[in-house]
């Protein structure tokens, strides 16, 4: 039998297995879409103590499951396993990746070989604010970002469950990576860049099969905040002069729960040069 025209597979394969480990993580990394599927029932939020990452982990799915992370591409197969978590049904549950952040792409996969998709724990990249000669120079910030976020205590979010809405210049912080049911809970938005044009909502609707936090209430000393019924609104007030970061303040909701569990806050933020992005961050919840 003839093979129709084109290469022969034995060929391909080894010619694209070159192409691939030619290539570096970096580039990689920039051209393939990054984020981890959904419909599984598999959520991965990521959290940041100073430059130690922490991912915390639920099964939302009816049966057990154990999820794999393995670097990719892997130079071998099967992949040498880097990390393995086994999650009971309706469980949540959270890890030290320290070891793990970086440009390099993670591959997340089931125990039944079911791929989940790429995954990469890198913290955003920090600059250091020039100061006057003389004066004490400031830690890194990122873009603005106050020096509390590089403070061990404090953990920080920058994207959502999953890989999702990491927005730009928004993000989350808390002094506590577990929250404790019927306790009071703060987290912290911070907000770069704001300017008249800025409006944040919340909450807002989301595709993921996670529960929602109500949140009780909000304040800042930079932001006007306006609520009706359950819904808020911050805009930019009027100020003599601005911070680089914005802080609003938000006291959450926490119902009990019978097992720890992942919940989310959800909003969405408009600025004159990206238009709508959405923000969604899990938030850990222990009875």
């Amino acid at each position: 039998m003839r093979h129709s025209s084109g290469l022969h597979p034995s060929i391909i394969f080894p010619m694209l297995s070159t192409l691939i480990f030619a290539t570096s993580p970096q580039v990689l990394a920039s051209k393939i879409p990054i984020g981890l599927n959904s419909k599984h029932g598999i959520f991965v939020q990521e959290f940041w103590q100073g430059n130690s990452p922490t991912l915390c982990l639920t099964n939302r799915s009816e049966k057990n499951k154990t999820v794999r992370v393995s670097r990719w591409p892997a130079r071998q197969l099967p992949a040498d396993l880097l990390m393995r978590w086994p999650l009971q049904a309706g469980s949540a549950q959270c890890h030290s990746v320290s070891g793990l952040e970086g440009p390099q792409l993670l591959e997340f996969t089931l125990a039944s070989g079911l791929r989940l998709g790429l995954f990469k724990i890198q913290r955003p990249g920090l600059i250091e604010e020039k100061q006057p000669e003389g004066d004490v120079p400031q830690i890194g910030t990122l873009k603005g970002e106050i020096p509390q976020a590089e403070q061990s205590s404090v953990f920080s979010s920058f994207k959502g469950p999953n890989g999702t809405c990491s927005t730009s210049n928004t993000w989350i912080e808390q002094s506590n990576l577990w929250f404790k049911a019927g306790e009071p809970a703060y987290v912290t938005l911070l907000s770069a860049g704001i300017d008249v044009d800025t409006l944040i909502e919340m909450p807002i609707e989301t595709r993921l099969d996670l529960p929602h936090l109500q949140i009780k209430s909000m304040s800042s000393d930079t932001l006007a905040i306006n609520r009706i019924d359950n819904q808020f609104t911050i805009k930019k007030g009027a100020l003599a002069a601005e911070p680089a970061v914005h802080q609003t303040r938000l006291e959450l909701d926490l119902p009990k729960v019978m097992q720890p569990t992942m919940f989310v806050i959800s909003g969405r933020q408009r600025t004159p040069d990206n238009g709508w992005q959405c923000f969604i961050r899990g938030v850990m919840v222990k009875p």
